[in-house]
């Protein structure tokens, strides 16, 4: 199945569905081989050629339990997979019937694996409370790296595999070298499970998404929050996070069946992507950032992005042109200055989602936040969304099947120091939370031992 649309910069190129009772649940582009590959329930791979026509996908199966990621080298030669059956497999990325190298090092489910850029290391992160490697050439364990106390959900390599970052559902995220086996930097920022995380291209900075919608990057080199995104998908959990190969753009997705592209210069969405019917598992750039790939559990949805002169050409000129105008309006409408945003650390608060659109909320744009192309003047006029336009981008109506909104800055966002006062609130909260369950716990535990001790004084007697 094959379907193409343009609305604004971004192109929908392909949709590509197998048999109905397949379930998807990663997907990445294949560097140098323009494949796609797929990770599913049933525990095997689907190599998806991006080839013109209807092409069928070759299957790839050696684990016996769902996978739950799937990762390609930077070569595009080795493929890896992790799976719930606490393995983990690695696979050379060709075309016949072949043995994969299956590593089973951990006790629990698996939940991510990546491949270094020499080829010769695999990492997994498990429910077992570690990240390990293992050598893919003597196909044996050679390290754990200890630290995390709970399910590690994500990991993964720096480009130059120097450095292992990894995060799960105790909320934190671990910076690791890999040479001395040791953490180098921990960081609590977070305020729910950590579901993906990775390093920017040049390696300076570390992202991760969380459990409660919220996005965060570091900084690397000084350890320090940079940005912090919350609400970032209107209080959807974000599934993935990945950043663009050469320009300052982070693409995420989300339960909420959307995608949204972030420009990091200005800490706001850029574009927000309807066109999956099911929550959005997995996302993932090509090598150039021209294309990106995002998958749900029944279909992969293959995208072309902005082209680059597009973004520092036209976009350029066009913004020019917007400070020259503002510029402008300001000698002539003299008005208080606002702070200054480019700040080391950046703090954004996504705006709630209107009460009366709670239903839709899981996929529908709001008319602050973008219009499609056919309804720009009402929403520009600030009409509220017809129940048409609601239904379109919850189930993608056939008169408005996908959309690519841009995203206006918003006017409504908290200041920096009161979202750093609700975000310091709501940690200790969670700090008093865990406090007072483990003083009911032990109070628990206390009642029990005196019951137990009254009844031995009443058996001696």
């Amino acid at each position: 199945m094959t379907e193409s649309c343009e609305v604004s910069d971004l192109k929908l190129l392909r949709t590509l569905q197998g048999a109905k009772d397949v379930k998807l649940t990663s997907c990445v582009v294949v560097p140098r081989r323009q494949q796609i590959a797929t990770a599913t329930q049933e525990g095997s791979i689907l190599l998806w050629p991006l080839s013109p026509g209807r092409p069928r996908p070759f299957r790839l199966g050696g684990q016996q339990g769902p996978l739950t990621c799937v990762a390609a080298s930077q070569s595009g030669e080795l493929l890896a997979t992790s799976s719930t059956d606490a393995t983990v497999a690695v696979w050379r990325n060709q075309v016949g019937r072949q043995l994969p190298v299956v590593l089973k090092v951990h006790f629990s489910p698996v939940r991510c694996c990546d491949i270094s850029k020499d080829e010769r290391l695999v990492l997994s992160a498990s429910d077992d409370k570690s990240v390990k490697l293992c050598s893919i050439p003597e196909r044996r364990f050679t390290a754990s790296l200890l630290g995390h106390s709970n399910w590690v959900r994500s990991a993964a390599f720096s480009p130059s595999a120097a450095s292992i970052v990894s995060g799960g559902d105790d909320k934190t995220v671990r910076l690791w070298d890999p040479e001395r086996k040791s953490s180098l930097r921990v960081w609590h920022d977070c305020g729910a499970s950590v579901t993906c995380v990775r390093f920017s291209p040049d390696e300076g900075s570390v992202v991760a998404s969380c459990w409660d919608s919220s996005i965060n990057i570091w900084d690397v080199r000084t350890h320090a929050l940079r940005q912090h995104y919350g609400h970032a998908h209107g209080g959807s959990p974000v599934t993935e996070v990945c950043f663009h190969p050469s320009k300052d753009l982070l693409l995420s997705s989300s339960t909420d069946r959307q995608l949204r592209i972030w420009d990091l210069r200005t800490g706001r969405p850029r574009d927000t992507i309807v066109g999956h019917n099911r929550p959005v598992h997995s996302c993932s750039w090509d090598e150039t950032g021209d294309h990106f790939a995002s998958c749900d559990s029944g279909v992969v949805h293959f995208w072309s992005s902005p082209s680059s002169s597009t973004l520092s050409g036209d976009a350029g000129q066009s913004q020019a042109d917007e400070q020259q105008e503002e510029q402008q309006e300001r000698e002539a409408n003299p008005a208080p200055v606002e702070p200054s945003k480019r700040q080391e650390q950046l703090i954004v608060e996504m705006p709630q989602q209107p009460e009366q659109l709670q239903d839709f909320a899981a996929a529908s744009l709001p008319a602050d936040e973008g219009c499609l192309l056919e309804n720009r003047a009402a929403c520009q006029a600030g009409a509220p969304m017809t129940p048409q336009l609601l239904q379109a981008a919850w189930a993608g109506a056939p008169a408005l099947p996908y959309v690519a909104a841009k995203v206006s800055p918003s006017t409504d966002t908290l200041p920096e120091s009161a979202a750093r006062l609700m975000e310091q609130l709501v940690t200790q909260m969670d700090v008093l939370t865990s406090a007072l369950q483990a003083l009911e716990s032990r109070l628990e535990k206390t009642e029990a031992v005196t019951a137990e001790v009254a009844g031995l004084l009443r058996a001696k007697r």
